[in-house]
């Protein structure tokens, strides 16, 4: 009796000893991988600050990108209306000789399509800033940011705070001192990022606050680095922008049930969002904006498979080539007052066609 209460006695000891190793591992195993965690945390948030010298070269891909686009929507216009074919090759011959300048000029005195010329004209990331962005209920410019969350809420649109904060910083940003595009995008990305030390200034103290600059951070590192620049460029047109995604997917979601990857429903978003931001803000912003959007991955990065199994370019060369085919069902004089959500809705549904020459898929 005396060795079976011993032997029970030692198989507690046993059990309490083990279950002390197995405590003390999990709780070293905590420690480390907080650790590893922190380090890795620690990498990204460096990696992420967005340096002076890159910021350059980002601002001069973006021009670049500004003029080819420019080069492209002249050679289109002209095609489509009523030039002849002595002035297309005229036309031609000039960009060719980079006379973009005497192009419009050229358009301007033959064409009363003034809405048209306000979109050639627009060359570099200047012009894209000086671009008119008109409450169409109102006729007048948006002159800040809270105009814009008045106008969105209006619509109906999705209704988020925390949507306008990254906006409202930048604005406040902005406001502090006039410093040239590159210095801009690297002050903005340090103070979201809480690299300065002045997260207090804007968010303030409480709890509240702390919060919202958590969302705001979390909201700016999912953005790739274009996106960030063109929203120091123009924060009013950039939550218009969110806004007008947010209303995309709604509307897919409305049309097949759900948001697909590279189906159907995934042409039809990325149409519809293009289509909004043409009809809404401008053709040149819609292209520039939503190419920043699909930029940022590594050539290794794009030859990985998605969850769909098709590799990431394809999925890029898909959204790109359809978020052209949305831009195109908006005329050049057409606005929210002519065209409602529900008529962009069917021009976008009429170029479903699965065909390289509308809006296209890689699988059902």
């Amino acid at each position: 009796m005396f060795l079976k209460l011993q032997r029970e006695t030692h198989k507690k000891e046993d059990n309490m000893n083990l279950r002390k190793k197995r405590i003390m591992v999990v709780i070293v195993m905590a420690i480390v991988l907080s650790s590893v965690q922190n380090t890795r945390m620690d990498n990204c948030k460096a990696k992420k600050l967005i340096e002076l010298s890159e910021a350059e070269n980002i601002i001069d891909d973006l021009n670049n990108e500004i003029r080819e686009n420019q080069e492209e929507m002249i050679k289109e216009y002209v095609e489509n209306e009523n030039f002849d074919n002595r002035e297309i090759e005229y036309i031609n011959k000039e960009i060719e000789d980079d006379n973009v300048g005497e192009v419009i000029d050229y358009i301007d005195e033959n064409c009363e399509d003034k809405e048209a010329v306000d979109e050639l004209v627009v060359s570099d990331l200047d012009d894209l800033e000086k671009q008119s962005f008109v409450n169409p209920e109102t006729d007048e410019e948006f002159k800040t940011v809270e105009e814009v969350e008045q106008y969105i809420e209006t619509k109906g649109y999705n209704n988020n705070e925390n949507d306008y904060n990254i906006y409202e910083v930048v604005e406040k940003i902005k406001g502090e001192d006039d410093c040239e595009l590159d210095e801009l995008i690297v002050k903005v990305d340090k103070r979201v990022s809480g690299e300065d030390g002045e997260n207090n200034w804007i968010f303030g103290q409480t709890v509240k606050a702390s919060s919202l600059y958590k969302e705001t951070k979390k909201q700016w590192n999912a953005l790739t680095t274009k996106e960030k620049v063109l929203i120091a460029l123009e924060p009013k047109k950039a939550l218009m922008t969110k806004e007008l995604a947010d209303l995309a997917y709604s509307m897919t979601n409305k049309e097949f049930g759900y948001n697909g990857l590279g189906d159907k429903s995934d042409g039809f978003r990325h149409g519809t969002w293009n289509a909004l931001l043409t009809r809404d803000i401008s053709r040149a912003w819609a292209e520039l904006y939503t190419t920043a959007h699909e930029s940022g991955k590594s050539n290794e990065q794009l030859e990985r498979r998605a969850a769909d199994n098709f590799k990431e370019k394809d999925h890029r060369k898909m959204d790109l080539h359809n978020n052209a085919e949305g831009r195109d069902v908006i005329k050049w004089y057409d606005t929210i007052l002519n065209v409602s959500n529900s008529d962009l809705k069917r021009r976008v549904k009429r170029k479903l066609t699965n065909k390289k020459s509308d809006i296209y898929w890689l699988h059902d």
